[in-house]
């Protein structure tokens, strides 16, 4: 990757398979040095929507719903929403979970009762491109998961 500092060492992965690319994984120190170790928009976006679906939860349990299942989720989405604004590594799974509780949500139908049906589907479709970014989207994978995809035509061996 360009631009990564002299110091430090590249580890590169087994190549896949299918694809014939392979991961190239870096330290945390190499991360937070390289310009694309910064939050961007889709980082900052993604925080937004973890910490607004947070504070409609808490809405929802307060007025509406009890039980357990709602401060659980307000727990895990602003728990994301922290640890990817601070580019701490469980970011990237804590905001797949938290997408993935906002489904389940959805699927079990929790909000289609209190006439929140077309809210319910903009939560769901919105998680799941937020989900998706986190798990395959470039920068994520290199902020939180301390690895990018190496280019065609470059060395097969460790730098």
């Amino acid at each position: 990757m360009k631009g990564m500092p002299e110091e430090g060492r590249f580890v590169t992965g087994r190549r896949d398979p299918v694809s014939g690319q392979r991961w190239v994984h870096v330290s945390r120190a190499m991360v937070e040095a390289h310009p694309q170790g910064r939050l961007n928009l889709p980082l900052y976006a993604a925080t937004l929507f973890f910490m607004g679906m947070a504070a409609w939860r808490l809405v929802l349990w307060t007025f509406v719903f009890g039980g357990f299942w709602m401060p659980l989720e307000v727990i895990v989405l602003l728990l994301a929403a922290a640890a990817i604004f601070f580019r701490l590594p469980p970011g990237g799974w804590l905001g797949v979970t938290a997408c993935g509780m906002i489904l389940v949500d959805f699927a079990t139908g929790m909000k289609g009762a209190w006439g929140g049906q077309l809210w319910a589907l903009a939560e769901a479709v919105a998680a799941v491109v937020v989900g998706f970014y986190l798990l395959t989207g470039a920068r994520p994978n290199f902020i939180y998961r301390h690895r990018f995809l190496s280019e065609a035509g470059e060395e097969d061996a460790d730098v």
